[in-house]
């Protein structure tokens, strides 16, 4: 009798693990800037632990809501009572530079449910992924989505758009094709560059009247902050260029327009912007983790 409880006992232990195990989802944002650097930003649900790859290069990393233990292959994620966690680092070694076309590798842990996002910057088009990406182009870049189970890498390969309107120029020019183009009167050119400038007039007070900020600004950090004066604004953008933080000293040395900084920080403290930690000039001054979830 006790034989058999002992083995039922073991069975419900590992049922339960497995149970855990397979509950386990994952959330990664993946923010790729012109300077081949790879901000990923991993959320993960359920409870157990994951195995999460590392690119070599990263040294230090942000966890809230977990437990993680670095080895040479990555880091080991445990996930207890929270059942929430998540992680953040930067890489450059993500990206492999080839003539016109980069190549970005990223590793991922082997679980059942893996929704990945991967956001490009301006005049950058993805040119193939494997597995298959649902692409789309907006404003701020190109967007590539995946909802994976137990992949373990994902391929993009991408370039620039004005290299290769650079190169199809400058094939044009080579190529001899005997027709000559009808000469084009003086004022025609006049009005056109008329035109051209009535359209850069226009695009830069359409973008004074707008907050646009970083690309990497998510649609929720603008809508809450397209509301705020001027100098707030400008005050988020520097910590948000800063991986969210920033001491008094550096603050400082802003241009807020000869804004009240204790007055403004208060002000965002408030709003539930910003955290401030210490005192005088070694006060922190920290994006609180509501903001910087914004989606």
């Amino acid at each position: 009798m006790k034989r058999i409880f002992a083995y039922l006992l073991i069975f419900s232990v590992l049922i339960l693990l497995l149970t855990s195990a397979s509950a386990l989802k994952a959330e990664c944002n993946m923010l790729l800037d012109e300077n081949q650097s790879v901000i990923s930003i991993w959320r993960f649900e359920g409870r157990g632990t994951v195995e999460l790859p590392l690119p070599l290069d990263v040294d230090s990393y942000e966890i809230e809501g977990g437990l993680a233990l670095q080895s040479p292959e990555g880091l080991s994620i445990f996930i207890g009572r929270t059942n929430k966690t998540a992680i953040a680092f930067e890489s450059r070694l993500m990206v492999e530079e080839n003539d016109n076309i980069s190549l970005l590798r990223a590793f991922l842990p082997v679980i059942e449910a893996v929704d990945v996002s991967l956001h490009g910057p301006k005049n950058t088009e993805f040119v193939s992924t494997n597995p298959v990406a649902t692409l789309m182009d907006s404003e701020a870049g190109p967007k590539a989505f995946w909802s994976l189970s137990n992949v373990k890498q994902i391929y993009v390969t991408y370039q620039s758009i004005e290299n290769e309107i650079e190169g199809g120029e400058a094939l044009l020019e080579e190529q001899e094709t005997g027709f000559s183009m009808p000469e084009i009167p003086s004022f025609v050119w006049f009005i056109l560059a008329g035109l051209l400038a009535l359209m850069i007039l226009a695009k830069f007070a359409f973008f004074a009247l707008k907050i646009t900020g970083p690309w990497w600004l998510s649609r929720g950090m603008v809508n809450v902050m397209k509301s705020f004066p001027d100098a707030e604004q400008k005050l988020i953008v520097f910590l948000v260029k800063n991986r969210g933080r920033a001491d008094m000293k550096k603050l400082k040395g802003l241009a807020l327009e000869d804004a009240n900084l204790g007055a403004m920080l208060e002000s965002l403290k408030g709003k539930s912007v910003v955290e401030i930690t210490g005192e005088g000039d070694k006060k922190e001054i920290r994006l609180t983790k509501w903001f910087r979830y914004l989606q």
